[in-house]
């Protein structure tokens, strides 16, 4: 274990890191406090965890040294929130929110593949009931750390489990089998999740788009999380999400509730910043 410190951005608003990690109030994978955080994440066959303290202008970690980078996926330091800003806090539909909200970065699940895992398992039903069911697989076949928290399973583990076994957590027979075959492509070498940081530098988004939407059981709504919440692009539109409809629908400035395309032609400006855009609307909520 060491300890190790890392810079933030001014402003930097840590509610969003606490409210993402904080999502399972039984506390299965992470722990959240007012001022950090505890979160495993794989580390070969076993569990590793890393604790955050939340200073002025940085954050105190304490964890294995490879940590540092799970870190900074979960803090969202990738997120260009500063030129967001800039461009943007004069907008009239979203300025007053951004404006308010200043400070607010994008944070990313602790692997790419826990992402993809929480994607096809909130597919269309609600978080709290998604929150159940991942809480349920971490607690069922997740490598288990010292301080009592388990880290979310490897694809690897996944891949050998039956469906039945799945079913058997509550997950639907359709679901249980996204969720297995998205975990064997990836021990198959049919799915990489390390998108932006190929050979050749940054695979595009249109690339990365079709390779996800290729995967059984993968829908576009899926697609957009997964690049967002796991994979760090910075033009994402999950434009059937029902929050950013109820989020557009409270906003003073707009007052309806548009759908999907309506959803698309009021974010289109935001671009190439559109997943920022879809943060702060969440971030309302």
């Amino acid at each position: 274990m060491s300890r190790f410190e890392i810079e933030l951005p001014a402003p930097y608003r840590s509610a969003e890191v606490l409210r993402f990690l904080g999502r399972d109030p039984e506390q299965t994978s992470s722990r959240v406090w007012e001022d950090g955080f505890q979160k495993t994440y794989p580390a070969g066959q076993s569990a590793a965890m890393v604790e955050v303290r939340f200073r002025s202008g940085f954050v105190a970690c304490e964890g294995p040294r490879e940590a540092e980078d799970v870190v900074r996926r979960l803090l969202g330091l990738h997120t260009a929130a500063v030129a967001f800003e800039a461009r943007f806090t004069g907008d009239p539909l979203l300025g007053r929110l951004i404006h308010t909200q200043s400070g607010l970065h994008i944070p990313q699940t602790a692997t790419p593949w826990e992402g993809l895992a929480w994607a096809i398992t909130g597919q269309q039903i609600n978080l709290r009931f998604a929150t159940q069911l991942m809480r349920a697989v971490t607690r069922e076949f997740g490598a288990l750390h010292d301080s009592g928290l388990r880290c979310y399973p490897t694809p690897e583990k996944l891949a050998a489990v039956e469906i039945e076994h799945l079913q058997a957590l509550k997950f639907s027979r359709s679901k249980a089998d996204y969720l297995l075959g998205a975990a064997r492509a990836v021990v198959q070498g049919v799915l990489t999740l390390d998108f932006q940081k190929t050979d050749s530098g940054a695979t595009s988004y249109t690339e990365t788009e079709r390779t996800l939407g290729g995967v059984r059981g993968i829908g576009p709504w899926t697609v957009q999380y997964v690049m967002l919440r796991a994979l760090g692009f910075s033009d994402c539109l999950p434009a059937s999400d029902a929050g950013l409809a109820q989020a557009l629908h409270r906003l003073p400035e707009y007052g309806c509730r548009p759908g999907p395309e309506e959803i698309r032609a009021l974010l289109s400006r935001f671009t190439p910043y559109r997943s920022l855009a879809v943060a702060h609307l969440w971030a309302s909520l």
